[in-house]
């Protein structure tokens, strides 16, 4: 009988790095290869949570799901998504980033680790999908906080000022 292949032997077309979890929730990286079955599972997620309300833009984001996040049970508990914000002038792309976590499962940290998570994820990518970086708009008014503030900073953001609603934003660039 032949040996069994060692973990590094095994043929798995992507490494799955990212995968890990965050205090017993797993978080699941789906970024480019999300099933039908995921973005159905995110889109009554987004409509039944009230993340979203409308179910166009449910579908429309499901395309760009780039982390699940799990509670213990396997539920869906919470996730990151992108959408093409715009290109630069050199043609890279700028990613708009929304992360939504269900209100019973909204843990210390857990959305930070989201967006970090998100922003490592694309930035590798980026080297064979060129990405400049990613925007983050603070919708929710505690990501106006200054301890927010100082976090994105110490992470690599750079505040772009406020928008028309008086809405902080963000930009995290990649190179």
């Amino acid at each position: 009988m032949p040996p069994a292949p060692s973990p590094s032997s095994e043929s798995n077309p992507e490494p799955n790095e990212d995968a890990g979890t965050f205090h017993g929730y797993p978080l699941v990286p789906v970024y480019r290869r999300v099933t039908a079955e995921q973005r159905s599972e995110a889109i009554r997620f987004w409509l039944d949570q009230g993340g979203l309300k409308e179910l166009c833009v449910a579908e429309r984001r499901s395309h760009g799901l780039v982390y699940l996040a799990r509670d213990p049970d396997g539920r869906l508990a919470g996730l990151s998504s992108v959408g093409l914000g715009r290109r630069n002038a050199d043609g890279r792309t700028v990613y708009d980033l929304h992360v939504f976590i269900a209100p019973a499962h909204r843990i210390p940290y857990l959305v930070r680790e989201l967006t970090r998570r998100t922003r490592d994820l694309l930035k590798a990518d980026s080297r064979q999908h060129p990405a400049s970086g990613m925007r983050l708009t603070a919708d929710n008014p505690k990501l106006m906080r200054p301890g927010i503030r100082r976090y994105l900073e110490r992470h690599g953001f750079q505040s772009r000022g406020t928008d028309q609603r008086g809405v902080d934003r963000w930009f995290a660039p990649f190179d």
